[in-house]
């Protein structure tokens, strides 16, 4: 019987926690933060898993705005805070699995001045 995987706010602010540290530097939306790349290893599958339940338009070539990823691909929000969204997609990047569509020095010409991101394969 498998288990689907739920965004939850809480259990990515605990990973993000177990991850910081290390030489793998991320720059988010709020901030720049560096992790660990052992812990990033232990914790990619779950990260991986995390990620796949953010919306279908992230897959796409055009990706999506950081605003959407606050809802998960069934349109339910799972979390309010946007420093949870930017902790999930910053261990994203740490793992070589998200980036930005655009250099922040564009972010302004998009809406909300947010930036999109895409899904790596």
């Amino acid at each position: 019987m498998s288990t689907r995987v739920v965004l939850d706010p809480d259990r990515v602010r605990e990973i993000f926690t177990d991850c910081e540290g290390g030489s793998v530097v991320v720059d988010g939306v709020q901030g720049r933060v560096s992790f660990n790349a052992d812990r990033l290893g232990h914790h990619r599958a779950e990260i991986e898993a995390l990620l796949s339940e953010l919306p279908d338009e992230f897959r796409k070539s055009t990706g999506d705005s950081f605003l959407r990823a606050c809802q998960d691909k069934y349109g339910r929000l799972w979390t309010g805070e946007h420093t949870v969204v930017d902790e999930l997609l910053m261990l994203g990047m740490g793992i070589g699995k998200f980036r930005f569509l655009l250099s922040r020095d564009l972010w302004a010409l998009l809406p909300g001045g947010m930036p999109y991101y895409v899904l790596v394969d």
